[in-house]
């Protein structure tokens, strides 16, 4: 690249070899996606053209023949304003080819996240109305087309010369006036608030009226839109809608009161709604309304009975739907609001989610989270067996947080095996520093979220967040949350140079033909001194992105370069002839 210069994440030989990409493999079948970059720069920008301009000029494979970049969304958090942009050749989109910058609030940059591929294939303009896309596949960039199924997943099969190369979906899947009602709802499941376990009486019985589990509904004040003397579940940003079959009538209530039994279909509505809208006021009260979205369909009987629920992204406007078989998950809080949170994702992220091994697994992680952090507020009972009412019976076993699963030799490539990963250490800084901040923390990374992200690029990601929102506060509750799962290092005192920083050009700096520079790994400021070899300091610094190292300025000698980062210290030694 010209002006961006590489701080993290990716062991590239060149600084600037941003050729040499990187490719890893997809989950959805044979097709590949490039490794994210990450870059910094000095610059900053007054307006999004600024932005798009810059990297049409600046951006060397932008730059080159064929290549188009689109902003398709730019949104605003706490901590900055954050910019999406697509990327085509000759006319195609890149499959998962993304850019995202994100800048402080005052539009300096803070970095930029890049996986665009240099493709030296010249593809012809696309003529047709047909729908092709670039993929790489068994290591050959191609055009693609992608053939929708028509299914309950909204599923698109991957054509390459003919042959299926793989599947993706546009679901993310669990496997006007307003005025205070009441209402009579789970908190968050039935088990939850008995303290029971699934067993009789405490099973679904098919939705009869069970005494016992009728017996858990509590009463909560909720919000509903009233008009011409009618109250209906609905607002200004959540209605329900049919999705898919069963085809039920809209919820609605003559007085200010919604209580169903568990045999009425209007109770999963009401519960639905409830917990909903419930997150949603919490999102907005910790200062993240940027990350609800404007418009959501809700469907608490869909998937024609089966046992399926989902976040629906390929539709506009967005949906949720919850499906009837087994347990009704709309019944269970912990379903809903783990739906509801991959539209947080969405809605922040910028359509940022890609069904790769690491995305996957954070995708239904962060949504876990949020779930668990949602169900804890109310009780502790139980809450590391998650969905315990729809997921602890005969019908879906649910899913845990808690394993100390270690990264990268316990990832297994499925996302419900790989999501505690994660959750867990999530849920540890949880314990550490509160339901506030650490919701707040996480619904900020999601902003900073982008396709192809690693579990520690993310987890690295929370690091830069807790130092804009909290100055750095729980910087030692993060690392020690995430090295117990090998994501993150400990705090300690003192570890190898390599472990934390990125050294270029030593050989050119020791025979005077090259500056040298010092970079840390994880793109963050970093303190420094350079000692001669009697113990003289000859430069210092507290607060750099880089240290450069001049070769024409120092004499020949021995050097002792001290850097410190996050409590650690590291130590160099350089030689110059």
């Amino acid at each position: 690249m010209k002006n961006w210069l590489l701080v993290s994440f990716l062991c590239i030989v060149s600084q600037f070899a941003v050729a040499q990409i990187a490719i890893v493999q997809d989950q959805s079948g044979d097709i590949q996606i490039p490794a994210v970059n990450i870059y910094t720069t000095d610059k900053s920008f007054a307006t999004e053209e600024d932005v798009t301009k810059f990297l049409e000029q600046e951006h060397d494979i932008l730059s080159l023949p064929g290549y188009v970049t689109t902003l398709i969304r730019s949104t605003k958090s706490l901590t900055g304003k954050h910019f999406t942009y697509s990327v085509k050749k000759n006319g195609y989109p890149i499959h998962n080819a993304q850019i995202r910058i994100h800048t402080d609030l005052v539009e300096n940059v803070l970095f930029m996240q890049d996986n665009v591929p240099f493709i030296d294939i010249i593809f012809p303009e696309n003529q047709n109305k047909t729908k092709k896309v670039i993929v790489l596949s068994n290591g050959i960039w191609a055009l693609a087309d992608f053939e929708k199924l028509h299914d309950a997943f909204d599923s698109e099969r991957i054509i390459v010369d003919g042959e299926v190369q793989g599947l993706i979906t546009q679901k993310l899947f669990y496997t006007v006036p307003d005025t205070q009602v009441k209402a009579q709802v789970f908190l968050v499941n039935p088990l939850n608030t008995a303290e029971k376990s699934y067993g009789s009486p405490y099973i679904d019985s098919s939705d009869l009226d069970v005494p016992q589990l009728n017996a858990e509904r509590k009463w909560v004040d909720m919000t509903a839109e009233h008009e011409n003397d009618t109250f209906w579940l609905k607002s200004d940003r959540y209605y329900f809608g049919n999705v898919s079959n069963p085809i039920t009538p809209q919820t609605f209530s003559l007085t200010d009161t919604f209580s169903f039994k568990r045999s009425q279909y209007q109770f999963e509505d009401v519960n639905a709604f409830y917990h909903i809208t419930n997150m949603s006021n919490h999102v907005e009260q910790l200062g993240f309304s940027n990350a609800l979205p404007d418009t959501l369909v809700i469907d608490a009987h869909g998937y024609n009975g089966s046992d399926f629920s989902s976040f629906n992204y390929g539709v506009s406007p967005v949906e949720l739907e919850f499906g009837e078989g087994g347990v009704d998950d709309a019944e269970d809080g912990e379903i809903v609001v783990h739906e509801f949170s991959h539209a947080l994702a969405f809605v922040a992220g910028g359509d940022s989610y890609a069904n790769t091994r690491d995305r996957s697994a954070m995708e239904e992680g962060n949504a876990d989270y949020f779930s668990a952090s949602y169900s804890k507020s109310y009780t502790d009972f139980a809450w590391k067996k998650m969905f315990n009412w729809d997921g602890h019976n005969p019908f879906f076993e649910g899913v845990t947080i808690g394993a100390k699963l270690q990264y990268p030799q316990d990832m297994t490539g499925n996302s419900n095996a790989d999501r505690e990963i994660w959750s867990t250490p999530l849920m540890c800084i949880y314990d550490k520093i509160g339901r506030a901040s650490c919701d707040s923390l996480v619904l900020e990374h999601l902003f900073y979220q982008y396709k192809t992200a690693t579990i520690p690029d993310m987890a690295n990601i929370l690091l830069t967040v807790d130092s804009l929102l909290f100055n750095k506060r729980y910087h030692q509750d993060i690392r020690s949350c995430f090295s117990v799962h090998n994501i993150l290092l400990s705090e300690g005192k003192k570890l190898e140079f390599n472990q934390l920083f990125n050294a270029y050009n030593t050989d050119g700096f020791s025979t005077g033909m090259e500056d040298a520079s010092i970079l840390s790994k994880s793109g963050q400021r970093f303190g420094y001194t350079i000692s001669n070899d009697i113990g003289q300091v000859i430069s210092q610094e507290s607060n750099v992105l880089q240290l450069n190292v001049p070769t024409q300025e120092f004499k020949s000698g021995i050097y002792f370069v001290e850097l410190k980062l996050d409590g650690f210290t590291s130590f160099l030694k350089i030689i110059k002839y």
